[in-house]
């Protein structure tokens, strides 16, 4: 019975030996099972943790880039925006120019047209008065034809022969005194008187404190049918000179110099009694005794129109300029200018000058010519001698034509 006992113990001792051993693998189990889920459910969670952290960090990104993408829209539209706000300032701009420059153009023509008027009205007038002029003129002629009939019928031994005297021309001086520009500003009606107007750089080292002007035609020497006095150079403050100059022939010879032309205009610094010339200009001006209405010599007319010339002035070696006077039979015209050498007619080509159009019936006008800068001209300075003016109609038939002879030096401009 004790060792049924003992052996009842000891399988009871096993049997909770084998319980506890298997509580504690259980437990052991349970704990390596709870260690595992605790791990993975941490793996879990740190990668859950990575992915939010990945994500958040995407999500800043995309707001970023949003952020990035919205400026840079609103920069956009703002350059737009200012882009047409300027545009449109300066289409407002360009519209209020152009709406002054029609109001301006608008304003010049209206002005332009009443000039035109007003010089047709002149120019009319001025043509009546000339036509009046020429009118008593040719009386007073006619009168003194048959009064100078009548004295050498009464005295067939007696009479007047009118000459012009020949002088050698003047020649220039070295002087250190400059002549700048030489125009006409002012001429009497009956072209009987003219102011010659002179700007010039004096130096005190030539010590001549006069200065004068002299007229004369080419390969002569002075006129003597011309007064005007010197100036005291001293006395001036402006380098500017005015010289009123007096057509003044022998009263034995006005009948007969109706008409008298130059073409050079002398300055000299000096006295009348010693002259120093220091510039000669090229400036083709007509003549006429006082009183005797003259107009100068007209061209050979066509179809009744008729031109003649006013005068004719040489600014520079490179251009010039014809003031005319014309009567236009005709509804419209043109006047046209050529300058060139007689000996070599082509040379015309060397120059430019751009017709100018006219109305109907009487007027002035102005007309300009120069040496271009691609002249044909095959020497830089050369030399001409004619000047041709032509009155054409619509069709540039040619309607009136007139030539003046006088020698001329000029240049091809510089580039």
């Amino acid at each position: 019975i004790a060792a049924e006992v003992e052996a009842k113990r000891l399988a009871e001792e096993k049997a909770q030996a084998e319980a506890v051993a298997l509580a504690a693998k259980q437990k052991a189990e349970a704990e390596t099972k709870a260690r595992q889920e605790a791990r993975l459910k941490a793996e879990a969670e740190a990668k859950a943790q990575e992915q939010a952290r990945l994500k958040a960090e995407a999500e800043e990104k995309a707001r970023e880039e949003a952020r990035v993408k919205a400026e840079a829209e609103a920069k956009q539209l703002a350059a737009e925006r200012a882009k047409a706000e300027a545009a449109a300032l300066e289409a407002k701009r360009q519209a209020e120019a152009q709406a002054k420059a029609q109001e301006e153009a608008r304003i010049k023509a209206e002005a332009e047209a009443k000039a035109q008027e007003q010089a047709r009205i002149k120019a009319e007038a001025e043509a009546k008065r000339l036509a009046e002029e020429k009118r008593i003129a040719s009386e007073k002629a006619t009168q003194a034809e048959a009064a100078a009939k009548r004295a050498a019928e009464q005295k067939p031994t007696g009479g007047v022969t009118v000459s012009v005297a020949s002088k050698a021309p003047p020649v220039l001086s070295k002087r250190k005194s400059k002549i700048t520009n030489v125009d006409v500003v002012n001429r009497s009606l009956d072209r009987s008187q003219m102011t010659i107007g002179v700007e010039y750089e004096y130096s005190k080292d030539d010590n001549l404190p006069h200065l004068g002007v002299d007229l004369a035609r080419t390969g002569e020497g002075v006129s003597d049918y011309f007064n005007t006095p010197p100036i005291e150079l001293g006395k001036k403050s402006r380098n500017f000179a005015l010289f009123p100059v007096k057509f003044q022939p022998p009263a034995a010879q006005t009948a007969q110099l109706a008409s008298f032309p130059t073409d050079k205009v002398w300055v000299y610094l000096g006295d009348p009694s010693d002259k120093s010339y220091i510039f000669n200009a090229t400036m083709l001006l007509v003549w006429h005794p006082p009183g005797s209405g003259a107009d100068g010599a007209a061209a050979t007319p066509a179809n009744g129109s008729t031109i003649s010339l006013e005068d004719f002035k040489q600014n520079d070696p490179f251009s010039g300029y014809v003031t005319v006077h014309y009567n236009l039979v005709g509804d419209s015209g043109k006047v046209r200018v050529r300058v060139f050498d007689s000996a070599k007619p082509k040379s015309e080509e060397w120059f430019e000058s751009d017709d100018v159009e006219v109305k109907s019936g009487p007027g002035v006008q102005i007309v300009k010519f120069a040496v271009p800068l691609d002249s044909k001209s095959p020497n830089d300075l050369f030399t001409c001698d004619t000047i041709q003016i032509e009155l054409l109609d619509s069709q540039d038939k040619q309607l009136a034509v007139l030539k003046k002879q006088t020698q001329m030096s000029w240049a091809k401009p510089k580039q």
